[in-house]
Parts: structure tokens; sequence; C-alpha cells
């Protein structure tokens, strides 16, 4: 996993998941008011995360998909 910190006030403001390398986790209070135009969140079992993480299928929202 690799992070990025905020050079003013040393949050993680964005990361690498080392479960999906093809995505990057953004710190939510990061981002300007706006810049997204839908949010879902999901809660779940943080002692559990990767049986989460493998049963959401989110990776596959970071993939490119063809329309062929």
């Amino acid at each position: 996993m690799k992070h990025t910190f905020c050079k003013f006030c040393a949050i993680t403001s964005f990361y690498t998941p080392r479960l999906n390398p093809d995505g990057i986790a953004v710190t939510f209070a990061c981002l300007d008011p706006g810049t997204l135009s839908h949010v879902e969140i999901q809660n779940f079992n943080g002692k559990n995360w990767e049986n989460f993480y493998n049963q959401s299928g989110i990776a596959l929202q970071s993939k490119i998909h063809s329309t062929k």
C-alpha cells in the first residue's frame, strides 16, 4: 500500500490499496465540495474487511471495461 500525505496537515489524502493496485482510495474529507456527483457509503465490519472487499466487487470499479 502506498500512502500520500498532505504537505499542510499530514492527513493521508489518498493511497493505492494493496488489494486493488489499479485503484486509488481517496479520503472523502479531502475533496472540495461539489467534486463528486454521487457518493455511496457502505458500512462493514473492519475486523473482517478482506471478506467485505472480496464480496463487494469494488475492485471492478477501477477497471476500464471494454464496450465491445
